[in-house]
């Protein structure tokens, strides 16, 4: 698990909270900068097959809510114990 090798336990909250803006902030505009036919090109990622830009925001943008559920199983499990 890449939070134990990394250990994620002991890695200051703020930077990790800072990161997340971090990238938010700078992927917005440039998601605003995208020309119109640039949503219809499509590329092949090596493990997905097909992928398009619209592939990559959806993907992008549940990413995160995915991890937060993580977090969330993750202290009910520590809570449990």
């Amino acid at each position: 698990m890449w939070a134990r090798e990394f250990d994620y336990a002991n890695h200051p909250l703020d930077a990790a909270l800072a990161t997340v803006e971090a990238v938010r902030a700078n992927t917005a505009p440039m998601l605003r900068r995208l020309p119109d036919d640039a949503w219809t090109k499509e590329g092949t990622h090596s493990e997905s097959g097909r992928y398009t830009a619209s592939d990559w925001l959806r993907i992008y943008s549940e990413h995160l809510e995915e991890h937060i559920e993580q977090i969330n199983r993750t202290v009910d499990a520590w809570r449990s114990q």
